[in-house]
């Protein structure tokens, strides 16, 4: 198992990033002075950078992607390069009392699905499923409930390299479309508390406590 953090080093209009794998700096990522649809920039250590492009729903669905429109944007991934590497979007489950919502990924030809559950007591849990064939999880992410000074602070594993990029990348995206309402202030000795309880059954399953152990 690979285990790291991803922090926030600096808010406001450009909010910055460092994200690390055990002890060592793996990447590094930000967000270009944009309040509105701004770019998103994600330096990996793998080797690639990636710029992460806002798309309307109309022309993701021209593209064959069927998207939820309610809630964050989706935008387009490109490798530094140019080249068209994937897309993050919105989709919803639907339910009658079960519905929710949560994060599709679509990645160098791999297919992720990311959820967020809220646990009373202890803050979010985000597990992240590949979903081609049989969907099994492959990485979780956690953030307390508290934090400090507008900066937040997440914990991650990943059972495999290869899809450490995609932790990094989803942070940067939900970190980003989470704050944007706020990202014109610039906050000095804050404390935030955020206390939350997942009650859809359905969505609480998909997070397994013994996924930590393995």
């Amino acid at each position: 198992m690979n285990h790291g953090s991803f922090v926030q080093t600096k808010q406001g209009f450009q909010a910055a990033y460092e994200m690390y794998l055990e002890d060592r700096k793996y990447a590094s990522a930000r967000i270009p002075n944009d309040v509105f649809h701004a770019q998103l920039h994600f330096d990996s250590n793998s080797g690639c950078s990636y710029i992460l492009k806002p798309i309307s729903i109309s022309s993701l669905k021209k593209r064959g992607i069927t998207a939820y429109g309610a809630g964050r944007s989706p935008y387009e991934i490109y490798l530094s390069t140019g080249e068209l590497c994937g897309f993050i979007y919105q989709k919803k489950h639907s339910g009658f009392l079960s519905g929710y919502q949560y994060t599709q990924l679509q990645f160098m030809g791999k297919q992720y699905a990311v959820y967020v559950v809220d646990i009373w007591g202890e803050g979010a849990k985000f597990p992240i499923y590949r979903t081609e064939g049989q969907e099994h999880q492959v990485a979780l992410i956690e953030k307390p409930e508290v934090v400090y000074n507008r900066l937040d602070q997440y914990s991650w594993m990943a059972l495999y390299e290869e899809d450490i990029d995609v932790v990094g990348l989803y942070l940067l995206y939900f970190d980003y479309m989470a704050n944007n309402h706020n990202r014109m202030e610039v906050v000095k000795s804050s404390k935030e508390v955020h206390k939350a309880k997942t009650l859809n059954k359905a969505l609480l399953a998909k997070y397994d406590e013994s996924f930590k152990q393995l």
